[in-house]
């Protein structure tokens, strides 16, 4: 993949702000972290008693053993942790997928506030 000098130049500024204001920014991290973990926690839990109605389940390794059998029908759900596997589907959550989800699994507590994009 190759881009011209500007568009180069615009994509590490893009980079730079995502630093300066998401990933090094102390005050989200200290709101983020707790619900990340507490959801962790949750989904490892659901997932290690074997809840199928659970998000984990539902929106995830179902999703996953689907898609996986167009490509050779690797078992990996199978052959990695609880953990491993609560890790993989937060890593693959967007912004608002994360919050709409911490609601959903925790109805009563305070959760983040986002813009959606189509308000």
């Amino acid at each position: 993949i190759s881009m011209d000098s500007e568009s180069f130049e615009c994509l590490k500024e893009a980079k730079s702000e995502n630093y300066k204001f998401i990933y090094t920014n102390t005050s989200i991290e200290s709101v983020v972290r707790p619900l990340m973990f507490k959801m962790f926690e949750k989904l490892c839990d659901e997932l290690k008693k074997g809840d199928k109605n659970s998000y984990i389940f539902t929106h995830h390794i179902d999703y996953i053993a689907e898609v996986g059998k167009f490509y050779g029908g690797k078992k990996y759900y199978e052959e990695n942790t609880p953990e491993q596997i609560v890790i993989d589907y937060i890593a693959s959550m967007t912004d608002d997928y994360f919050a709409e989800l911490y609601a959903q699994l925790f109805p009563n507590e305070k959760t983040i506030k986002y813009n959606s994009y189509f308000e």
